[in-house]
């Protein structure tokens, strides 16, 4: 981390550098970080690699003797391929989905951010899948519903995450196994594949890259570079 947070700022001076002598934009000096953030004492959170959240899917998929099994299966697409946080899946209404472009587009409940996901066929179809043919049949906006027919909670989703977890051949270890714990990975694994923090920061609705610098800690390759 040390030598990371010494990178961030040569290439900072580096890119005053360019620009004095006329070779780049300013725009791209106001984006880039003057340090790197403090993350001493910060915990590393948990992650799953990318074939550890495919064979959690993939085998959640049978799983079909649950209660709810569409809906459950459904809500567990959404969060392990775009992050999107417990909250703002129960706060899921059918007006956030354009079906046409294909986007899901929320304002968040933590930050009022607006963040838009890409309706891949692998959230959109199981969704379908629901509404088709599970979702109690009432006028409420909301998509995501309880046994009654209400807004779900997000106490229920982590309940559900853990469950599918826990049912999964998955070797969990000390890992947290949580919704939270999908959002993290996928953070991760997007650092791991070499994604710039600005678009992840993007992905995940986050308002600055500093909250995205944390998941370098469980990047142990390149830490080992370092």
């Amino acid at each position: 981390l040390i030598s990371y947070s010494i990178e961030v700022r040569l290439i900072y001076r580096f890119l005053l550098y360019c620009y004095d002598i006329g070779e780049i934009d300013k725009q791209i000096i106001s984006i880039w970080p003057k340090k790197f953030p403090n993350t001493r004492g910060k915990t590393i959170p948990s992650a799953y690699s990318v074939q550890e959240v495919r064979t959690l899917l993939e085998e959640s998929k049978n799983f079909t003797k649950e209660n709810n099994h569409l809906r459950n299966y459904a809500i567990l697409c959404l969060i392990a391929y775009t992050g999107i946080r417990s909250s703002d899946v129960c706060n899921l209404t059918f007006s956030n989905i354009d079906w046409i472009n294909n986007q899901i587009i929320i304002i968040q409940q933590k930050n009022s951010k607006q963040v838009v996901f890409p309706l891949i066929p692998e959230i959109g179809n199981p969704i379908v899948e629901y509404v088709l043919h599970e979702r109690p049949d009432t006028g409420e906006k909301y998509i995501f519903l309880s046994e009654k027919g209400k807004k779900f909670c997000k106490d229920s989703i982590t309940v559900i995450i853990e469950r599918y977890f826990s049912a999964s051949s998955i070797d969990i270890g000390n890992r947290h196994y949580g919704p939270h714990a999908l959002r993290h990975s996928l953070a991760t694994n997007l650092i791991n594949h070499s994604v710039p923090v600005f678009t992840i920061a993007n992905t995940l609705g986050h308002s600055n890259t500093n909250s995205v610098h944390i998941y370098a800690k469980v990047n142990l390759d390149d830490l080992k570079k370092c």
